[in-house]
């Protein structure tokens, strides 16, 4: 039996304003990254959160895509 400790990223983002097209965009985006296993877009409340990224660098490329999105360059 073997035991490993895998590390976990996530992203977690607040005070956004999300439009109706800008959430169409993200979720094509969140459909063609392979490593995302949750998802959640709230407009009402103007967050994105991401879970359980395996990988540091594909976390931070996708956030830098998120931002790309909702114009916070």
């Amino acid at each position: 039996m073997s035991v490993y400790q895998v590390e976990e990223y996530y992203i977690y983002m607040d005070d956004l304003t999300i439009s109706e097209d800008q959430e169409k965009e993200l979720e094509k985006l969140f459909d063609d990254e392979l490593l995302i296993e949750e998802t959640e877009i709230n407009r009402e409340e103007g967050t994105i959160t991401i879970d359980k990224f395996q990988d540091e660098g594909a976390a931070m490329d996708l956030e830098e895509k998120i931002n790309e999105v909702l114009g916070n360059d």
